[in-house]
Parts: structure tokens; sequence; C-alpha cells
């Protein structure tokens, strides 16, 4: 009996050596998994740091001096134009006139002018039909695989579907890169190698806006037409005083960001 106590009392030993296995603490586990993130954020933020102080004492890398060098160029290409169209219209508004261009190419009626031969931005504001293609398929096999097949067909339906509505909507389309001549009776647009007419003073509404760097006419039976880009202020002061001439100027609200921002 003592024996089997004591076989006992040895076997219940070994059981509490080796019955658990070891457990590795949670607290190196997690130092273990964060420290690569940690080493990785710490020189991530060691280069942006270098990176900050070298721009700051002035050094840029190639690439970074063409992307300053390109948008240094920008502003001083808005702020030349903006200054010219501020120019045109106190030029205007005193009562004077604009230079008469002679040009080549557009045929102009004998007693048309023409005042303005720059390029610009063109986009138009309609909207379409809505056309999408609608797919259709048989899938053989199990329930769930031909349950899987049109569910999937009906998905791809339903999103052509709303690509489709949202693409009808009305907005501005069209947009391109056009040639544009300001005339005394019309506006003429270069656009895919054809000459477009507008008649300015048959728009039943104009929208100058400098501050935008466009106008818009809506003509009311066609499309409305959009000009914007670096030549949209000198636009809407030349338009803007064909249409209602030099008292217009200096009353027009939609050239009042030009008349008080140098």
């Amino acid at each position: 009996m003592a024996a089997d106590s004591e076989y006992y009392g040895s076997n219940s030993t070994y059981n509490n050596d080796y019955s658990d296995p070891p457990h590795i603490p949670l607290a190196a586990l997690s130092l273990f998994l964060m420290l690569p993130i940690g080493t990785i954020l710490t020189c991530l933020l060691g280069w942006d740091l270098h990176r900050h102080r070298r721009r700051t004492m002035g050094r840029f890398t190639a690439s970074e001096r063409r992307e300053i060098d390109r948008v240094q160029a920008w502003h001083a290409e808005l702020h030349q134009n903006w200054v010219y169209a501020r120019g045109l219209l106190h030029h205007l508004t005193t009562g004077r006139g604009m230079q008469e261009l002679r040009l080549w190419g557009p045929v102009v009626r004998p007693d048309e002018r023409v005042y303005l031969h720059v390029p610009a931005y063109y986009s138009r504001f309609y909207g379409t039909d809505p056309i999408y293609v609608h797919m259709s398929g048989v899938f053989l096999g199990s329930a769930p695989f031909m349950a899987a097949g049109y569910a999937l067909t009906a998905l791809g339906n339903h999103s052509r579907r709303q690509a489709a509505l949202a693409a009808s909507i009305p907005q501005w389309r069209e947009f391109t890169t056009a040639t544009v001549l300001v005339t005394s009776e019309r506006i003429l647009c270069e656009v895919g190698g054809r000459w477009l007419s507008f008649f300015p003073r048959q728009a039943v509404a104009i929208y100058p806006d400098p501050a935008d760097w466009s106008i818009v006419l809506d003509f009311g039976d066609i499309e409305p037409l959009r000009l914007s880009g670096l030549n949209g202020p000198t636009l809407a002061v030349a338009i803007v005083w064909i249409v209602y001439g030099h008292s217009a100027l200096a009353e027009h609200p939609g050239l009042e960001p030009l008349r008080r921002h140098p």
C-alpha cells in the first residue's frame, strides 16, 4: 500500500511537470510583433524629417526642382493673364475700343472686326440618353453555381445601368482645347478642325466669372457654351463689352473680382 502511494505520488509529480505546455509571455509576443512595425515607422519618420530639413535648407532633387519651376511658371502665367484682363477692363471702361487684328483663315464679313485670337478650354452643357448593354447568360450545373451565375449577371447589369444613368445627367461635356476668335459680331471656336460660330448678342444669358477663369453663354435653343482657362478673364471682359457696351464694364457684378483684386 505504501508502495502504491509512493507510485501515485511520483506519477502526480510527473503530471505536474509535463502535462501543460510552456506559455510564451504575452508581452514578449507583442514585442516580437511590434518591433518590425516600430522599426519601419521610425525609418519613415526619419526619412520624412530628413526630407523636410533638406527642403528647408533649399536642397531639392531634380524632379522636385522641375515641379517647383512648373508651379512657379504656372502662377506667373496666371498673374500675367489676370493683369492683362484688368488692364483691358480699365482701357475699355474709359470709352476706348480694342485693337483690330489682321486674320487669315476664317472668313469674316466685310464689316466684321476681329479683336481677340486666343486659346481656351471649350465645353458644352447637356445630357444624353442612358445607354447600356444588358447582359444575359445560361448557367448549367449545380444549384449554387447557377444561383451565383445569375446573381453576378444581375449585379453587373445593375452596375452598368447605374453608370449609364450617372453619365447621362446634364453636365459639362466635350472638353477640349480650342482656338477662339472674338469679333464684333461672333465668337468663333475651332473645335476638332471645324470652325463653329456663336453670336453672343443672341444669347439669352451671359455669365462672366473671371474668378473661375471662365465665361458661360446660354443660347436657349442650343447647348450652353463655356470658355475657360488662362484667357477666361480676358474673354469675359471682351464679350461683356461687345454685348453690353462700355458702361457694363463698370457695373456688371460678374466682373467685380477684376475690378477689386489687382
